[in-house]
């Protein structure tokens, strides 16, 4: 039966620096946590307000999981994937690589969504200024949130870099030492 174990790999493409890129993973899916409780914060808020201010509430339009769940959604999925491959010694530098890029996009776009849909004001759901204020803090918490997720997906880039450039010298030394075949 094989063992399970999240260890630190014994591969050669994840030695030295580029080692960190698991660390910056785990302190990831920490700070995941807390934007979960300020986003479901924002969701009871939202209904509350909805319930208390029914007058003005003339169908406004936030698009929750547009600046939400765009992200969040397909990074719990990524987190499951990444951790199999942690698990199974079998994450490569390239899945790495493309990963860190599409998801440090991903989370920048939501990042500034985020930040514009509440900057805007466009929010005409709340009659109190109160109200909005509130709001937009959370909406600008989560953007900070969403901020620093991508920081550290621009980070795990540069590991998953490292590490593939690791990988490819290590696969273009061995080629260079095996002797030509003959003919």
């Amino acid at each position: 039966m094989a063992q399970l174990s999240f260890k630190p790999t014994s591969d050669k493409r994840w030695q030295g620096i580029q080692r960190h890129y698991f660390t910056l993973y785990m302190i990831k899916n920490l700070l995941i946590l807390p934007f979960v409780g300020v986003v479901i914060a924002e969701s009871v808020s939202m209904k509350k307000w909805g319930e208390e201010d029914r007058v003005s509430n003339n169908g406004a339009n936030v698009k929750f999981w547009e600046r939400i769940g765009a992200a969040l959604i397909p990074d719990v999925a990524l987190t499951f994937v990444i951790a199999f491959g942690i698990v199974k010694q079998r994450w490569h530098p390239i899945a790495a690589l493309v990963t860190s890029i599409v998801y440090m996009a991903l989370w920048l776009f939501v990042t500034l969504l985020n930040a514009l849909v509440a900057y805007s004001g466009e929010v005409v759901y709340f009659s109190e200024v109160k109200t909005l204020n509130k709001w937009q803090s959370m909406c600008y918490a989560e953007a900070g949130f969403q901020g620093a997720i991508t920081l550290l997906y621009m980070i795990m880039l540069g590991f998953a870099s490292k590490g593939l450039h690791e990988w490819r010298k290590a696969r273009n030394h061995r080629a260079s030492t095996v002797e030509p075949s003959k003919a």
